[in-house]
């Protein structure tokens, strides 16, 4: 019986270890998301993705031509929420931008 004990707090222990360790991975996995910028063109206003993904409305989608409405950012967790785009684009990766006529 008490070898069964032992055996069961060992599995016990590898189980825990093993599910931490994934949750961990998950966490450090990001995907790029969505960022609004102000009409300035430069400020990112809200360290909050966007919901829904990338903005395909009137005022602000790839289509238009002048003025960034929102930039596509993979954050790098070693560094800091970007506050402008020129921050995003030095200290992170970017892929996306969509822009608002004006």
């Amino acid at each position: 019986m008490k070898t069964l004990k032992i055996n069961f707090a060992a599995i016990f222990a590898v189980v825990i270890g093993l599910v931490t360790m994934s949750f961990q991975a998950n966490r450090s996995v990001q995907d790029y998301e969505w960022y609004e910028v102000g009409t300035d063109g430069s400020t990112i206003v809200s360290n909050n993705p966007l919901p829904g993904g990338e903005p395909n409305e009137p005022e602000c989608n790839a289509e238009n031509s002048e003025t960034l409405c929102a930039i596509e950012i993979l954050l790098d967790p070693e560094e800091d929420f970007p506050q402008t785009v020129a921050e995003a684009m030095a200290n992170h990766q970017t892929r996306g931008e969509t822009k608002r006529d004006e």
